[in-house]
């Protein structure tokens, strides 16, 4: 529920006082500058500006600390004049866990079975003639018990690489990982080509114009850096009360920030969009006072449901009922192109369907 960890860290702080404890430490915040340095490194100042730019500071956790009202006492990095100086993110990574950068070898191998390179010039290729009385071949031979396979993980170069990066999968870099299967979220992502993509983008003298596609049909198109961003700012602006919000089993993150912001997340049926939980959002609706019910959430394609498609005539009922109680419909479509590509079928126009579902929606996440 909202607040509950706010109401356990009071009660930790409450029990640890009277215990005797003077002090309690919520640790430290990296990447947010509560003063300025006045011979601050322009090379250092560049750098953290550049991780705050691919998001990987962000101030949420200093101001979750702050309202505790803390006394914040600023962290500040000396390096030498001159000479070799250590990265900004080395520093980082060694505050943040110091086993990833203790003991680790300098040149870890490079990701591949091969045996290392030698100098000594290879034996040129010979032939080998069998005897006159070898076995033939295609006489039958029992095959050699070899035992369980070998572990891939152990491979050469891998276990070079585990060992140094702590043995701690998460902290390989996504460079040196063939399949990372982390997330699918490209906002999540750490690819060369995401970052300069992202790079790109953060460099235009202005937003780009979104209004002029023919599949999104939205007056009013505000770009984010990710879908979950995308959410946090529809909940930070809806105009309305925050309220109770109805969603057809919505993904994780809404939840998160609609608990967040002080909304009540309900559940209705369990992700399909049929007549039966249509019939439920009106049963919700109808039940509920006037006006305490901010908006509902409906996923296309949703996640929970297996990805079934969401038809755009059962979107439409859906926005019938909502209409008629006054409440806006939001539509999550960040899996919008695989709805469409399902309903269109082979051959079919998939951006036809993606601006007709995105048409019935009020306010629309992708």
């Amino acid at each position: 529920p909202a607040g509950g960890l706010e109401w356990a860290i009071v009660r930790i702080i409450e029990l640890t006082a009277a215990e005797g404890c003077t002090s309690f430490s919520f640790g430290a915040s990296f990447g947010v500058a509560i003063t300025e340095s006045p011979n601050a490194d322009p090379a250092v100042a560049d750098a953290l500006a550049e991780l705050h730019s691919v998001g990987v500071f962000g101030p949420g956790n200093f101001q979750f600390k702050n309202k505790f009202r803390p006394e914040n006492t600023p962290i500040y990095l000396c390096q030498p004049a001159t000479g070799d100086r250590t990265s900004v993110t080395d520093i980082i990574l060694m505050i943040a866990n110091p086993d990833l950068v203790d003991g680790a070898p300098a040149d870890p191998a490079p990701l591949n079975d091969a045996a290392p390179s030698s100098d000594a010039a290879a034996p040129p290729p010979h032939a080998i003639v069998p005897p006159d009385d070898a076995v033939p071949s295609d006489a039958a031979v029992p095959p050699e018990d070899a035992g369980p396979p070998p572990d891939p993980a152990l491979r050469p170069g891998r276990t070079d690489l585990l060992a140094a990066h702590g043995y701690n999968a998460l902290a390989l870099p996504t460079e040196l990982v063939p399949f990372d299967l982390l997330t699918d979220s490209w906002a999540e992502r750490a690819d060369g080509f995401v970052a300069a993509r992202t790079r790109l983008l953060a460099e235009r003298s202005g937003p780009p114009e979104l209004t002029a596609h023919d599949w999104l049909p939205m007056p009013e198109v505000v770009p984010t850096r990710s879908g979950r961003t995308a959410e946090e700012l529809l909940c930070r602006c809806h105009p309305g009360p925050r309220g109770v919000v109805l969603h057809a089993a919505a993904f994780p993150t809404w939840l998160s920030t609609l608990a967040d912001l002080g909304y009540e997340p309900v559940a209705v049926g369990v992700g399909r969009l049929d007549p039966e939980t249509i019939e439920a959002f009106a049963a919700e609706l109808t039940r509920r006072p006037a006006g305490s019910v901010s908006f509902v959430v409906a996923e296309a394609a949703n996640n929970a449901a297996g990805g079934v498609p969401v038809e755009p005539g059962a979107l439409r009922e859906l926005r019938r009922v909502t209409a008629a109680h006054g409440v806006p419909l939001v539509l999550d479509a960040s899996r919008v192109v695989d709805n469409a590509v399902a309903l269109a079928g082979p051959g079919g126009d998939p951006w036809a369907v993606v601006r007709d579902l995105l048409a019935v929606a009020d306010t629309a996440t992708l």
